[in-house]
């Protein structure tokens, strides 16, 4: 199914919305944001029973490590792609 607006979206009766249309915004009618640039990242949980918060910014890379109270442990970063 191929939408022009998020709005096109309200007929298909779902109380939730997720916007992952990635660089999308740029062309919904109802967003238009021209700003969008692509960036690389990822997220994983993984069983650990690390108990600090961490976040590394070095201006090529942003990391970080967000424990949960699960036990589990969030980790993740994203990389932009201009600079060298």
């Amino acid at each position: 199914m191929n939408l022009s607006s998020l709005s096109d979206a309200r007929h298909l009766g779902h109380d939730v919305l997720i916007n992952a249309t990635g660089l999308g915004p740029k062309d919904l009618d109802d967003v238009k944001d021209e700003n969008m640039e692509p960036l690389k990242g990822q997220i994983m949980i993984v069983k650990s029973d690390y108990k600090k918060c961490l976040m590394r910014d070095d201006g090529k890379t942003y990391t970080y490590v967000i424990p949960r109270l699960d036990g589990r442990v969030i980790l993740g970063g994203i990389r932009d792609p201009d600079v060298a």
